[in-house]
């Protein structure tokens, strides 16, 4: 959901509470100058902020209304609640929220509430006495920014019509105990040209460099001697580590960097252009053993960027107006070691603090939040720090790999990318894109005794909608439900006023990626006949070679064309609001023998009204429940989401995630191990790497 959705949707919450027009303008223009509609927003500095009116706790304190909204569910429905409980008290005790209008200037509470006044007059009054009792003498920001965007929204949503509908704002079920965080990855759309492939040189003749280093920078080459190394990196906001061994030291040499070696770096690769830097670190540990009568070896643990990451502490007072960048920028330059920057993200550009900031504290959890509340992700490499926006597409060359340029053996498909070897090449870094042609890429195997889970939310109670999880495994039936993720059944199949509802409604985001239920054939992919904005809108029709069909309707975009083929579980397109639709969702039908059939009876493969017994078994070793056509809960309510295989890049581009380098300066390793992420678009749990 995008802000301008967020923002509808807060002004059909609060016209549906009963709130007259100007107050709710009044709220919202606060509202975008606290948060800018991010329900995410972790405020920077010592403040604490969270949420849409950034809500805090008492400085120095471990509980209040921050802790309280967190306790109650941090959704955009649980914030909007927690909201209207705050102002009114109606809710409190269901919210564990206090009402907090405390009269200090304007306005009174009932006039606010009534909508008596003109706009700028109910904008200061809930800003002075709602949000900010105590700072009645600070008004810069609320006459160029409060009051001009509360006047905007009452133009815009004046005379509009719409309910506000509960559990169709959230990526996860409200009420949920557990949110699966997830990251967003544009989507790439590349033509490899022929002959555009650049050759540099061959891979002939390996080169390294391996130094210890003192607290003065005085280094020790040990190149020469035997020496192996595995070095792992990932874009995590954790230190990268290495451990390099270095057999039959000389007594000295050994001593002296157990006693005084602080920082190691690994330099390797092949003669020419394709080596350099592929560790730089902090050494944490040297161990010393005897392997046989003859060899001794020295195992060197390093982390990369430790200190930076776990020591370094802030204490800064910052100026209103400063950009996140430049906030980032003197955290990196002023840390007692200073850290350069790597790839920033242009966002931290635009964001700048409405009011002057002591930030105090440790260094990585200021750059975590700097990094959360611009959807970014921020990771340590070669001691560089980089933030980064997976919707942006690096600025560097694509690598091509095959057998000409380093790749060993058959790549393999996983869940969420590809995974491979090549031969060690330190020009690809995290956050590189790789292009691997697909026809060489093995299939993942399906796991049937196993279970890749990830967490996912949990039942709502919602009266008269469902909530369930999709399979990564074929169900009895022989299908697979078309969405990888927690979804709720907002429309069940059968009659609904008056008409069959021949499917049913799955409620998610809008650009969620769905998948194909059985393998098959594209009959069409292409608009309703009704038209783009009636019927089913965007559509995807598929017939399967068992004489069977499945149906997508109301999609925002295809990733096939009619006449394709596709696999089970292969992604066919992203979920929308398209054609005749109420709000984001799947509508997904399934025909056998021409006629249409309850999609998740058929699915769980008994085609009657419930579950057969090895479902219902499976459902209850699990603790789930099983359906019926009284309950109307749907199939495999177990609580997490089995993995569901993201389909390969349609144009082989990959994004890397994970490296490990291996090395042995005697012996055969000399590679580089790395896992990717598709470059399909739309949104995937961030999985541990």
């Amino acid at each position: 959901m995008n802000r301008s959705e967020r923002e509808a949707v807060v002004w059909k919450f609060l016209r549906g509470k009963g709130l007259p027009e100007k107050s709710v303008a009044a709220v919202m223009g606060n509202i975008q100058a606290e948060s800018s509609f991010d329900t995410n927003l972790v405020e920077v500095g010592g403040g604490g902020g969270f949420g849409l009116i950034q809500w805090t706790n008492p400085k120095g304190g471990s509980t209040g209304r921050r802790s309280e909204l967190e306790r109650y569910g941090i959704t955009l429905d649980h914030q909007l609640n927690f909201l209207w409980a705050e102002l009114t008290g109606q809710g409190a005790s269901a919210t564990g929220a206090k009402k907090q209008w405390i009269q200090k200037y304007g306005l009174n509470f009932n006039s606010f509430m009534e909508g008596k006044g003109s706009i700028s007059e109910l904008t200061a009054s809930f800003m002075r006495n709602f949000l900010r009792p105590l700072d009645i003498e600070s008004s810069s920001h609320l006459e160029s920014r409060r009051k001009p965007k509360a006047h905007e929204y009452y133009n815009r949503f004046t005379g509009s019509t719409g309910s506000y509908t509960p559990g169709a704002t959230a990526n996860a079920s409200v009420g949920s105990s557990e949110q699966v965080e997830m990251m967003t990855i544009e989507e790439t759309n590349y033509q490899v040209i022929k002959g555009s492939e650049k050759r540099g040189d061959i891979l002939f003749g390996r080169r390294y460099r391996i130094t210890v280093s003192d607290k003065s920078g005085t280094a020790i080459d040990i190149s020469r001697l035997h020496c192996t190394f595995s070095i792992i990196k990932t874009i995590q906001m954790e230190p990268n580590s290495s451990e390099i061994s270095v057999y039959n030291l000389n007594a000295q040499t050994e001593n002296a960097i157990i006693m005084n070696g602080k920082r190691v770096t690994v330099e390797a690769g092949y003669e020419g252009s394709q080596f350099g830097l592929i560790f730089d670190g902090d050494i944490i540990q040297c161990i010393r053993e005897k392997v046989n009568a003859n060899t001794f070896k020295l195992t060197i643990i390093a982390l990369d960027s430790d200190r930076a990451i776990n020591f370094d502490i802030a204490n800064y007072s910052i100026l209103r107006g400063q950009s996140h960048r430049s906030i980032v920028e003197h955290i990196a330059n002023k840390a007692s070691n200073p850290v350069p920057l790597g790839s920033i993200s242009e966002k931290l550009k635009t964001t700048t603090l409405p009011r002057g900031k002591v930030i105090f504290g440790k260094a990585s959890d200021f750059i975590r939040q700097i990094a959360k509340s611009n959807g970014l992700k921020c990771y340590m490499d070669d001691g560089r720090l980089n933030l980064i926006d997976l919707k942006e597409l690096p600025k560097d060359e694509i690598f091509k790999l095959d057998t000409t340029s380093g790749l060993i053996g058959v790549p393999e498909q996983t869940q969420y990318g590809v995974s491979g070897q090549c031969l060690l090449n330190p020009q690809i870094k995290l956050n590189s894109l790789i292009h691997i042609d697909n026809s060489l890429i093995r299939d993942k195997r399906v796991d049937f005794g196993t279970s890749n889970a990830v967490p996912a939310s949990t039942s709502t109670g919602d009266t008269g909608a469902s909530t369930g999880t999709s399979g990564g495994q074929p169900s009895a039936g022989g299908y697979l439900i078309p969405y990888n993720g927690n979804f709720k059944i907002t429309s069940h199949f059968g009659r609904r006023g008056g008409t069959n509802h021949n499917g049913i409604d799955l409620g998610m985001p809008i650009g969620t990626p769905i998948f194909a239920s059985k393998a098959g054939k594209v009959l069409k992919a292409g608009v309703d006949s009704k038209g783009i904005n009636y019927g089913g809108g965007k559509i995807i029709m598929l017939e399967h070679p068992d004489g069977t069909a499945t149906n997508y309707f109301h999609l925002n975009d295809w990733s096939v064309k009619t006449g394709d083929n596709v696999r089970q579980g292969q992604q066919i397109g992203l979920s929308g609001n398209t054609g005749g639709s109420t709000g984001p969702h799947l509508h997904f039908e399934i025909k056998e023998g021409g006629k249409y059939k309850d999609p998740i009876f058929v699915i769980n493969g008994s085609g009657g009204n419930s579950a057969p017994p090895s479902v219902a078994s499976a459902n209850a070793s699990v603790g789930g429940s099983n359906p019926s056509s009284s309950s109307g809960a749907s199939a495999g309510d177990s609580g997490e989401v089995q993995a569901m295989i993201r389909s390969l890049d349609k144009d082989g581009i990959y994004r890397v995630i994970k490296m490990e380098y291996v090395g042995d300066t005697r012996g055969n390793e000399w590679h580089l191990n790395f896992e990717t992420i598709t470059q399909l678009g739309g949104a995937i749990p961030i999985v541990p790497v």
